[in-house]
C-alpha cells in the first residue's frame, strides 16, 4: 500500500511512492511497433504480487512488463491490435494481456514464453484464418482461482468464460442477461472467483451484479 502505478494522459505510466510523495519511475511505450514517430497512449497497467514488477498495455500494440526498482524493460509482446487489458496472476508466475478484439494471450514468467491463447474456436488463430474477425474476441475482465488452476474472463458481448490456466483450454461460457431485452449488450466490467473456487461473481455495464456455480468439469 505504500506505492501507486497510474497510467497518466499524458502518454506515461508513472510509479509513485505515496510515502515519500515523489515518482519512482517513468515508463513510456514509443511509437517504434506501430512504426510511429511519438510515445503511445498506456491504457491498462498492474504491478506484481511481490511489488518487483509491473505491466504496461499500450496503443502501441504492445504490452510491457518493467523492473519497477530500475526501471529496466524485461518482456515486450506484440499484439495485433490496441492493448486494453493486462494483468497478473495472484501468485506471480503468469501473466495476462489482451488488445481490443484480439486474442488474449498468457505468459509465462520470468521467462516470457507463451503458454495458451484463451480461444473459444477450433481455429488456431495464430494461422492466416485465425486473422478473421469472427474468430477474434476482446476481454474486458479477468479474475483467478485461489488454488491457480482456473480463470474466469468477462466481454463486451454478455459473455463470461472458464478455462485452465496450465493450458488456457475453456471450460464454459455464459452469457449474463440484459436488464432490457431491447438495449444494446452487456459489457463486463469485473469477474471474481470466491474464496473456496465454488462460485464465480461478475458485475455488468448495466448495473447487475450476480452470483454463478462454478462446475471444472
Amino acid at each position: 500500500g505504500e506505492y501507486v502505478l497510474l497510467a497518466l494522459q499524458d502518454r506515461t505510466a508513472v510509479y509513485f511512492d505515496v510515502i515519500a510523495n515523489r515518482v519512482v519511475q517513468i515508463f513510456e511505450h514509443d511509437g517504434s511497433p506501430v512504426d510511429s514517430p511519438v510515445n503511445q497512449l498506456i491504457n491498462s497497467v498492474a504491478i506484481s504480487p511481490d511489488g518487483r514488477m509491473a505491466l504496461t498495455g499500450g496503443d502501441d500494440q504492445t504490452a510491457r512488463l518493467w523492473d519497477l526498482q530500475s526501471g529496466e524493460q524485461l518482456q515486450q509482446w506484440k499484439h495485433g491490435s490496441v492493448v486494453s487489458l493486462v494483468s497478473f496472476n495472484p501468485q506471480g508466475d503468469y501473466v495476462v494481456t489482451g488488445a481490443g478484439n484480439d486474442q488474449t494471450r498468457l505468459w509465462s514468467l520470468p521467462n516470457g514464453k507463451q503458454i495458451a491463447v484463451l480461444n473459444t474456436s477450433p481455429v488456431d488463430v495464430d494461422t492466416i484464418w485465425g486473422n478473421l474477425p469472427v474468430f477474434k474476441t476482446t476481454t474486458t475482465a479477468v479474475g483467478y482461482s485461489a488454488d491457480n488452476r482456473y480463470l474466469v474472463t468477462g466481454h463486451p458481448n454478455q459473455t463470461i468464460c472458464t478455462w485452465r490456466a496450465e493450458d488456457g483450454a475453456n471450460i464454459d461460457c455464459w452469457q449474463s442477461p440484459r436488464r432490457e431485452s431491447l438495449k444494446p449488450g452487456v459489457v463486463l466490467q469485473a469477474v471474481a472467483f470466491s474464496a473456496d473456487d465454488k462460485t464465480i461473481y461478475s458485475e455488468s455495464g448495466n448495473g447487475l451484479g450476480q452470483k454463478w456455480q462454478f462446475n471444472d468439469d
